[in-house]
C-alpha cells in the first residue's frame, strides 16, 4: 500500500511538471489545450488516491497497538503524526487543483518533499533520509511513466488531433520524460548504493547471505528496467515524429512497469530479511 501510494503521489507530480514543460502555451491548438486540461485532472485524481493510500497505511501502522482514537494520537508518536500531516496536506492540495486554487500543485510538491525528509532528524543519523530519497527516486521515475501509460497515451489517442500533431505531442512528452527518468534513476542509484552498503557491511555478503543474493536479484531486474527505458528513450521516442510507434512505445513502457513491479515485490521481501552480520574473527 505504501509503495503504490508513493508511485501515485510522486508520479502525479512528475507528470504534472512534465506536462507543464511540454505545453506550448497560447499557440497550442484546441485539441492540445483539451488534452492538457484532462491530463492534469486525471493526474490530480491519481495523486489524491496515492495520498489517501499513504494516509490509510500510516493510520493502520500507528493504530495496530491501540484501541481508541485518543490512544492513537498518544502512542503513534511524532514520526507517524508528521507523516500523516504531510499525506493529508498532499491530499488537500491535489483536491484544490480541481477548484483551480493558485499554487495547489506547488503545495502538493512541497508536501511530497516534506514527506521525503520526514526522517531527516531521526536518531541524529545522516543516513536517515536515504531510504525515503531512494523510494522517491524510483517513484518519480516509474510513477511518471505509469501516468504516461495510464493517462497520457490514452488521452492523446482520444484527443481527435491530426496524426502529425498526435505524434508530435507524444514525442515531446517522451523527450521531456527522459530528463525526469534519468534524474529519478540517478537518485535511486546513488541512494541505493548507500543503503546497500550500510546493510551489507562487507562485500562478500553479496553472495554468501540471503540478503545479498536477494539484493543481486533486485539489481538484475533494475538493470532490465534501465535497458527498456534506454531503448524507449533512444530508439522509439525519436522515431515517433517520423511515423507512428505509439503502440510499440506503450508495450515497452508496460514491460518496463511490469519489471518495476517485480522490483517492488523483491524489495518487499528484502526489507523483511535480516541484515548480514560481520563474520567473527
Amino acid at each position: 500500500m505504501e509503495y503504490i501510494g508513493y508511485f501515485l503521489v510522486y508520479g502525479a507530480l512528475g507528470f504534472r511538471w512534465l506536462v507543464a514543460r511540454t505545453r506550448r502555451g497560447p499557440s497550442a491548438s484546441d485539441g492540445e489545450a483539451a488534452f492538457f486540461e484532462n491530463a492534469l485532472r486525471s493526474a490530480a485524481r491519481l495523486g489524491m488516491a496515492g495520498a489517501l493510500l499513504l494516509g490509510i497505511e500510516l493510520f493502520l501502522t500507528g493504530h495496530h497497538k491501540v484501541t481508541t482514537t485518543s490512544g492513537f494520537f498518544a502512542i503513534a508518536g511524532p514520526k507517524v503524526l508528521i507523516q500523516l500531516a504531510f499525506a493529508g496536506l498532499a491530499l488537500l492540495a491535489f483536491a484544490a487543483t480541481f477548484a483551480r486554487f493558485p499554487g495547489a500543485w506547488i503545495l502538493a510538491s512541497l508536501a511530497a518533499i516534506g514527506f521525503v525528509f520526514r526522517n531527516a532528524a531521526s536518531k541524529n543519523k545522516w543516513t536517515a533520509p536515504v531510504n525515503p530519497l531512494h523510494e522517491a527516486g524510483g517513484a518519480i521515475w516509474l510513477g511518471t511513466l505509469l501516468l504516461i501509460v495510464l493517462v497520457g497515451v490514452p488521452l492523446i489517442w482520444r484527443s481527435q488531433l491530426p496524426a502529425i500533431e498526435e505524434r508530435g505531442l507524444l514525442a515531446r512528452l517522451i523527450k521531456r520524460f527522459s530528463v525526469i527518468a534519468l534524474s529519478g534513476a540517478a537518485l535511486m542509484g546513488v541512494t541505493g548504493v548507500i543503503t546497500s552498503w550500510t546493510h551489507l557491511k562487507f562485500f562478500a555478503a553479496l553472495w554468501t547471505t540471503s540478503y545479498g543474493i536477494t539484493l543481486c536479484l533486485k539489481l538484475l531486474v533494475v538493470l532490465a528496467v534501465v535497458i527498456l527505458g534506454a531503448w524507449n528513450w533512444r530508439r522509439i521516442g525519436p522515431a515517433l515524429e517520423a511515423q507512428s510507434h505509439s503502440t510499440s512505445l506503450r508495450r515497452l513502457s508496460i514491460a518496463e512497469l511490469v519489471f518495476g513491479a517485480v522490483v517492488l515485490l523483491i524489495t518487499a521481501v528484502l526489507v523483511l530479511l535480516p541484515s548480514p552480520s560481520l563474520p567473527k574473527g
